[in-house]
Formats: C-alpha cells, structure tokens, sequence
C-alpha cells in the first residue's frame, strides 16, 4: 500500500449485497478487506474491532442496516426487521455514541416515509447511509481546520490510541490537524502511544502516519511522562468515543492517565471529535456505559496472536495450531509402530529418554523474561485464592465438566484400545498405529472446519452438539471394548 489515503475504512457494496470493510485488526501487517453480508458478520466485525473508531463505527452501521435492509420485499416485515437489526447491532460497542446516533438517523429517516413502498423504503436508507457518511468527511476536514489553528510548526505532539483516517471516513479526528500540517509543511513530531492491551497506537497510528509521511516515534505506555518531562511534547491530541452534555468525555482505556500527565507538565490536552459523538442525553461522565472487553485480551498468549489476527483468522490461527497439535497422535504411535519391528518396549522407552533430554537441553536456553522483583511472590496457599475465585464462577464450570467428561472418555478409550485392537483383534503395531491415526485426522478436520461457520454462534451449536456425539461415540467405543476384554 503506497498510501494510507487509498484505503477506505468503510463503504456499501449494493451489487453483491454487502459492507466491505477494511480489517483493521490485520494491520500493519497485512491489508485485508472483508464483505459483510449478515446482521451477525456486522456485529462482530464491530465487536471484534475489525472496524472502529467511533465516527468509523456509525458509518459502517448505517451502511451495514441499509445493506441488510436490501434483501427484505415485505413491507409488513419491513419494520420489524429493521427495529431487529437496530437493536442487534446497537449492542456491539456500548460506548461508541455515533453507532446509537446513526443507527437512529436511519430509522428517523424511514419513520418519514411511513406508507411508502418497499423499493423507496431501500433507496431513503441507501441516502441517509451515504449522507451520514459525507457529513463525517466534511465533519473531520473541519476538525483539522479548528484543530491546526490551536498548533504552531515544529510541535511536538503526543496522542493516545487510533483517532486518525482509520477511524472515520476521511482524515481522522484527532489526526486531522496533523494531516493538514503535514500538507502544510507544519513539520511536526509525533509521539503515539502503542495503546494496550490491543496495540492500536503500535499498529494503526504509528502505520497510518508513517504512510503519510509524517515523522512519528511509537512509544511504550508508560513512557508517556518521560517524554513530556524532556519538554518533547508541547500538545496533546485524543479523539473520543462519547462526549457527555457536561464535557465530561469517554476514549479508550489510559487516555485520562495521559491527560492526568499533561496537566502536571503543563501541557495543553486537546479532544477533538465531530458534533455526533457529543451525547446531550447523558449529563455527565458517570452515566456513561463504559464497555468492558474480554480480561483474556490482556493475556499475553492471547495478546499476541490478536496483534497479528482477528475473528475467523484468529480462529482460522488457532485451527491450525489444533492441527499441528493433532500431528503428534498421529506420527507418534505410527514411530511406535515401527520402532517395535527392530526393538522392543524397553528401547521405546530408551528413545524416549533421549527425547526428554534433548527437550531439556531445549528447555535451558530458554530463561525467565521477567526481572526477580516483578515475579510472582508469595506462598502457596495464597495462590488458591486464585482457583476458589475460578470454581465460583458457573458458566466456566459448566465449559470445565463438559470438557472433563468428554477427556475422561478419550483418554479411556487411548488407555485401553490398544490391548483390544492388537490381542483380541490380531492387528499389528503398525496397522493399530494407522487405526488410531485416523482418530487424530478427524479431529484435525474438524479443526479445520471451525472457519467455516457462518457465525460464531452457529460454531458454538455445532462444536457442543458435535462434542457431545464424539463423547457418545467415544463411550459406546470404550464399552464394546470392556465387552470383549470381559468375554
């Protein structure tokens, strides 16, 4: 990509009934645009912050309902698939005050044109879709202009998260000024944030301004007041995702540490977002639904693999890593297999050994990254308080049962298959071996599959249903077995 302005963030493609969007959880790594043709696709490319930015968020809102609005001829279901749709993407992002504001323009818009057909009920939510989208545009180029004539050439400024063309339609919001100054010839320097725990900062700011020439220096979290002290930052600029009728303002998660910093330097802070993300109904800061997201975003295991993958690739990711899992039930006992034609069970054994100690030599090169101070400290009877706060929680027990149950079959089955197979049904090493590879083929099929739902609540549906089969197969496996090992 030769510039980030050839990007676009977010528009509706009528011909194959879809929102493409940019996913900007691929960034900067690789530039992917996915077509979003369902209620549900939507969602969770909102959820899974595929697209975001709060202006970003309403744009692709409004094209996502006008787009799922195409495919209804009714005018009877007409309403109430749309008030469904509304409400369903509405509890996506509950802190993004522009997803509310559009999703309500669209239906303003339709309740204007009550008794009209379905075709004309189309075309006003294709219009009012594209016109909350040009207003956007026309909002952030203001933005910029406001914005710039607070800024002097040569500033340094320091920003916090994503508020740049990513975001929203045209420009960004908090960027905005600093695009213009570049078109200018402002020549500012830019500090961003790398924004945990999702890396906004690192991976879409730091990368869109990079592309627009601009010189900008990415920096850690907490280096935020080291850089102000050493008198590099004479401005602050955020964006926001809503804005209370007091001023009182919501962005993401670390902002008011930045703005708590810039106070204490001396250092002006700047918001700067468009008129729609202001909530005249929410009187101050306290009402305001702040989103709470997954605790598992902040693991580092995790973290990783959503910094280089999101929704279906991230499963598709994880997919993989089953199968590459599943590789070892399969080589395994088919090595097994074959080692016991020139040796016996004591030299699997012998082979083994070798391989823990190869595994070890492995194990010592690698050291703890952590310094002593910063580890976990304590006895261990503290660390159970941990695992009480774990049992409490219901829904995860249910998940753990299931899993328990459905392993305690397997690995019966794993325990006891191969005295069936090789003494009462006379199959050699080898040919067990090839049996029980198929077992480890079917579950990296099914691995393999899991991208191919067309929800993640379809996938879920047919993983339980699909488990409890396999834990019955598995089950009437283990008691033909008992049969014959009975007999």
């Amino acid at each position: 990509m030769s510039n980030i302005f050839d990007i676009v963030t977010a528009r509706a493609d009528y011909e194959q009934g879809a929102v493409v969007i940019i996913d900007q959880t691929q960034l900067p790594g690789r530039e992917v645009y996915l077509a979003l043709k369902t209620p549900e696709e939507i969602w969770e490319a909102i959820y899974l912050l595929k697209v975001r930015g709060a202006p970003a968020i309403g744009v692709a809102a409004a094209y996502g309902i006008s787009v799922c609005m195409q495919k209804v001829n009714e005018v009877d279901d007409f309403y109430r698939e749309f008030a469904r749709v509304k409400n369903y993407l509405a509890s996506s992002r509950p802190t993004a005050v522009n997803l509310f504001t559009a999703l309500e323009r669209m239906e303003a818009a339709l309740l204007k044109c009550q008794g009209a057909g379905v075709e004309v009920l189309k075309q006003v939510l294709r219009e009012e879709a594209e016109a909350i989208r040009k207003e956007d545009a026309t909002a952030c180029r203001k933005i910029g202009e406001y914005g710039l004539s607070l800024l002097k050439p040569g500033m340094g400024l320091l920003t916090h998260c994503n508020a740049g063309y990513l975001a929203v339609s045209e420009y960004g919001t908090a960027l905005a000024p600093i695009y213009l100054g570049q078109e200018q010839g402002f020549g500012f320097s830019v500090f961003a944030d790398e924004t945990r725990p999702l890396l906004q900062g690192a991976r879409l700011t730091a990368f869109e301004l990079q592309k627009a020439g601009v010189d900008v220096t990415l920096i850690c979290d907490n280096m935020a007041s080291s850089v102000m002290k050493q008198g590099w930052v004479q401005a602050v600029l955020v964006g926001c995702d809503r804005v209370a009728a007091n001023g009182d303002t919501a962005n993401k998660i670390g902002t008011s540490g930045v703005a708590v910093l810039a106070k204490y330097y001396g250092i002006p802070f700047y918001v700067l977002g468009p008129t729609s993300t202001i909530d005249m109904d929410c009187p101050t800061g306290k009402e305001i639904k702040i989103e709470e997201r997954d605790p598992a975003e902040v693991t580092i295991s995790k973290s990783i693999a959503t910094d280089l993958y999101g929704g279906k690739d991230l499963a598709k990711f994880f997919s993989m890593l089953a199968c590459v899992q599943g590789l070892a039930p399969i080589c395994a006992p088919v090595l097994g297999g074959l080692l016991l034609l020139v040796t016996n069970w004591r030299g699997i054994f012998g082979v083994l050994v070798l391989i823990g100690i190869l595994l070890l030599l492995v194990l010592l090169r690698f050291h703890d990254s952590l310094s002593k101070e910063n580890r976990l400290q304590g006895e261990l009877k503290e660390r159970f308080v941990y695992y009480k706060e774990v049992l409490r929680h219901r829904k995860f027990m249910y998940f753990v049962l299931i899993q328990v149950l459905g392993m305690g079959v397997m690995f019966s089955y794993i325990a006891s298959s191969p005295f069936v197979f090789q003494e009462h049904y006379h199959l050699s090493p080898v040919m067990y071996s090839v049996c029980f590879a198929c077992n480890a083929v079917a579950i990296m099929l099914g691995s393999l599959s899991v991208v191919r739902f067309r929800s993640n609540e379809h996938a879920l549906r047919v993983g339980v249903w699909g488990f409890m089969f396999l834990c019955c197969c598995t089950g009437a496996a283990l008691c033909m077995e008992l049969s014959v090992i009975i007999r």
